[in-house]
């Protein structure tokens, strides 16, 4: 689906007409005679019937010529037998498009011709044709409903229990709803009046009925208001139990949309091919699938939202060559809907041209099978409160430089914030993707909590939430350009951390590493920004190395500590030295760095400080095994720049300094 402006336009999918939407009668037509125009069987010359809009001879094809060997050509309806002095075939069956059959029979034999006066025997009457093929061409010029006369309609409204076909013109005066298994069949070029506010239901209470409304190219079904107003009636409801075959071919739907369930609803599955939705009010069209082989949807001139998806089914499964026919100025009040719900399955969300609009919370359940994909240039929207939840889902959001993909609150600009929230991705491949505006004090803008994630020019910008961005789990290599600007960036493991990219760039954000386990060996690079920590352990087996220039930071009455058999090797340069500290101007201390018996660590050209608050025997660093430390500071403790064992008889005063700490630059423990 895509939009197109309104008005004139050739397009390599669908052609729009200007002016009038019927072809005219032309000059020597006159309304009421063959093949002219006509408004119900009573307004045809005698002896035809009105048929799309237009006069014709009732029955089958035409009779045979006389001498003939084949009879009339075929109409849509059964042959008429041959007549004449010699045998002739009768017409050929009509010309049906339902898709598994062919047309209906031909007619029946009949009598010969009269003798002739030279006496010659009868002719047998000519056998019935063949039915004809099935007829899949679809409307694509826009209609138009044309007379509302309803003098002579058949009037129905109420409840249909037993399957009924409508044709002719058909005036709806209530609801109508069709239930149990009764199937609903409308014939081509039926008319279908809809008096004003009225519904025609098929499913309610859980029944089963179907619906078979198969228009054709020439003559399509179409469902009007009984004026030409705007939005005068419901709507057509398919609901949730209505059988998966049903199928609208070639159908307008004209004036609908009172209410909020949409001009057509359809909540199960039902083959849409050649569907025209004009002048509705509200939503227009509210789906939740689609069946194979659907195509080709036009909605023209909406009002407030084109398409509401009852599940990201819809989405998926939108038919090929469809459109969305509106006014430019309406671009920024028109939405396409996703609903509340609840899916295990892969889904796709396009490009149709509008923002998507999410009006419920939309849940995948966990499946580790399944995918979801954004194409570049979709803009989807969360409200306030709302919440898109994609438990261990392979999420794909794929935009370019020039058409990204963004996820952001209702609005654009910088007073857009505190919209709903982007939780649990899981196994996500990001790139070139925006996050605007997302998450409450309460709710995280953005959580991707299962991994291995890729990360490629993405964005979370404008947050109204205390975490603007929650990483978990292993990110690919290769991935760069991440940007965060909000209040927090929490790495939740050490995986995390470890790969996160180099060039990650904050803005007024505190990046903080929230876990405790060192368990796997890796580097901590140099940020561009400080690294806040709490509690972190390097557990057996494992060695932390950090870069130079790296400024980890932690908060107050944590440690960083070496267990037995792990391993610190934290080596600066003059010029890029390792800061270990305090949070930025808070005032608080930490506990500082712990080395227990049988572990190791390697500290040179650091900067240890604020720390000894408790739990490492009052000093920045305390060593219950000798360490390596060269050209190091350590200061302003709150006793000691160092506390060793007693049998710890390492020098370290040779080429350290010891600045402000409270007790002296060594103690024992």
């Amino acid at each position: 689906m895509r939009w197109v402006p309104a008005g004139c336009l050739l397009g390599a999918a669908i052609v729009f007409s200007c002016g009038g939407d019927e072809p005219p009668n032309g000059e020597g037509c006159p309304a009421g005679t063959e093949d002219c125009a006509c408004y119900g069987n009573s307004t045809c010359d005698e002896g035809l019937s009105c048929e799309a809009e237009r006069c014709r001879v009732s029955g089958g094809g035409d009779a045979g010529r006389p001498n003939a060997s084949e009879g009339g050509a075929p109409s849509a309806v059964a042959g008429a037998s041959g007549k004449g002095p010699t045998v002739g075939e009768g017409g050929l069956g009509g010309v049906t498009s339902a898709p598994e059959a062919g047309g209906d029979a031909g007619g029946m034999e009949s009598e010969g011709g009269s003798p002739p006066s030279e006496g010659g025997a009868s002719g047998a009457g000519g056998a019935g044709g063949a039915g004809g093929e099935p007829d899949d061409t679809l409307i694509t010029v826009k209609r138009a409903c044309g007379s509302r006369d309803v003098t002579g309609a058949t009037v129905v409204g109420g409840v249909i229990t037993e399957s009924t076909k409508w044709s002719g013109v058909v005036h709806v005066t209530g609801d109508v709803s069709v239930k149990n298994e009764a199937t609903l069949t409308i014939a081509p070029g039926t008319k279908i009046i809809v008096g004003a506010n009225a519904n025609i239901e098929l499913g309610a209470q859980n029944s089963a009925p179907r619906l078979v409304a198969l228009g054709t190219a020439d003559a399509p079904i179409s469902l009007c208001g009984e004026n030409d107003l705007i939005g005068t009636w419901g709507g057509l409801k398919l609901r949730a139990t209505v059988k998966a075959d049903s199928v609208l071919q070639n159908v307008l739907i004209d004036g609908g949309g009172v209410g909020a369930e949409g001009a057509l609803r359809v909540e199960s599955k039902a083959l849409l091919r050649g569907v025209q939705l004009q002048h509705t009010v509200n939503r227009v069209l509210v789906v939740s699938d689609f069946a194979p082989g659907s195509d080709r949807v036009t909605i023209y001139t909406p009002l407030f939202q084109p398409v509401r998806f009852l599940s990201l089914r819809g989405a998926t499964n939108f038919p090929d060559n469809s459109e969305v026919n509106a006014e430019p100025s309406a671009l920024t009040t028109l939405t396409i809907g996703i609903e509340d719900s609840s899916f295990n399955e892969s889904a796709r969300l396009r490009d149709f041209g509008l923002p998507y609009l999410q009006t419920g919370d939309v849940v995948s359940q966990p499946s580790s099978s399944s995918k979801i994909t954004f194409d570049a240039g979709v803009l989807y929207r969360l409200p306030l409160g709302r919440t898109l939840r994609l438990y261990d889902q392979e999420v794909e959001m794929l935009g370019t430089p020039e058409r990204p993909v963004r996820i952001q609150h209702l609005c654009d600009g910088a007073a857009c914030s505190s919209g709903g929230g982007v939780a649990q991705l899981g196994r996500a491949r990001l790139e070139n993707v925006v996050f605007a505006g997302l998450g409450t004090l309460s709710v995280r803008g953005l959580s991707i909590a299962g991994g291995p994630t890729s990360l490629k020019n993405v964005r979370v910008e404008k947050s109204g939430s205390n975490v603007a961005l929650e990483l978990g789990g292993e990110i690919v290599a290769g991935s760069s350009g991440l940007e965060v600007e909000g209040d927090y960036l929490v790495l939740s493991e050490w995986d995390t951390l470890r790969t996160l990219p180099l060039d990650t760039k904050v803005v007024g954000a505190r990046v903080q590493a929230d876990y405790r386990d060192v368990a796997v060996s890796g580097t901590l690079k140099a940020f561009s920004f400080d690294i806040y920590l709490d509690n972190t352990w390097i557990t057996s087996g494992a060695t932390l190395t950090v870069d130079p220039g790296a400024r980890l930071r932690f908060d107050s009455s944590t440690a960083l500590r070496v267990l037995s058999g792990g391993a610190l090797r934290a080596v600066g340069t003059a010029a890029s030295p390792i800061l270990f500290s305090q949070p930025t101007n808070s005032g608080d201390r930490w506990n500082g760095i712990s080395v227990d018996a049988g572990a190791s660590a390697t500290l040179e050209r650091v900067i240890v400080e604020y720390g000894g608050a408790s739990g490492t025997n009052g000093a920045n660093i305390s060593a219950a095994a000798a360490i390596s430390l060269k050209n190091s500071i350590l200061r302003n403790s709150m006793r000691y720049g160092l506390s060793r064992r007693a049998t710890d008889a390492t020098d370290y005063t040779l080429t350290n300094t010891f600045e402000n700490n409270t007790s002296g630059p060594l103690g024992i423990f």
